[in-house]
């Protein structure tokens, strides 16, 4: 299994939480991955991997406030997130620094747990050989045509201008 962390860039408290969910989960025989200006400030260079090859993590946990875990949700892809709460008001983050340790762990043990019971091997991407399961799909699909069938296709969501336009009283 392996896991992305993404510490709030310049934020010594961001990047001593990265450390103790690093070390808790080491001690676990998790493969943890640091994106590279976390990985700099703790001296581990060689535990430092660009942001950009976290969609390959089985889970990314973004240490900061609203800000990074965005930056590290860009990145992340359709891969699951916990974002951890440094700032004094946040909407997206949900986990306490000092939860965070048990809260990233129970994240792995669900991920562990439902990727077994898929026929998948939960440490990695791929079905486990013998498996008639088949890799995630960041698509959806269908092979029925209309009814309850029917492919369902992510809308496009409306810009900044079209949001307004609609939200004041108005508009035409």
């Amino acid at each position: 299994m392996k896991i992305g962390l993404v510490a709030q860039r310049d934020n010594s408290r961001a990047v001593e939480v990265a450390d103790t969910v690093r070390s808790a989960l080491v001690a676990d025989g998790v493969d943890c991955r640091l994106d590279t200006a976390t990985a700099t400030s703790l001296d581990v260079p060689d535990a430092g991997s660009e942001i950009e090859s976290f969609d390959e993590c089985d889970l990314v946990v973004s240490i900061g406030g609203d800000g990074t875990f965005l930056f590290a949700a860009r990145a992340a892809g359709g891969t699951p997130m916990v974002g951890v709460n440094l700032g004094e008001v946040g909407f997206l983050n949900a986990v306490r620094p000092e939860n965070a340790v048990n809260a990233v762990r129970e994240t792995v043990a669900a991920i562990r747990k439902t990727a077994t019971r898929s026929g998948r091997h939960p440490d990695s991407r791929r079905p486990a050989a013998g498996s008639k399961a088949r890799p995630r799909s960041t698509r959806s699909s269908s092979t029925g045509r209309g009814g309850a069938t029917a492919a369902v296709r992510p809308s496009r969501l409306p810009s900044t201008a079209q949001r307004i336009r609609r939200a004041t009283p108005t508009a035409c």
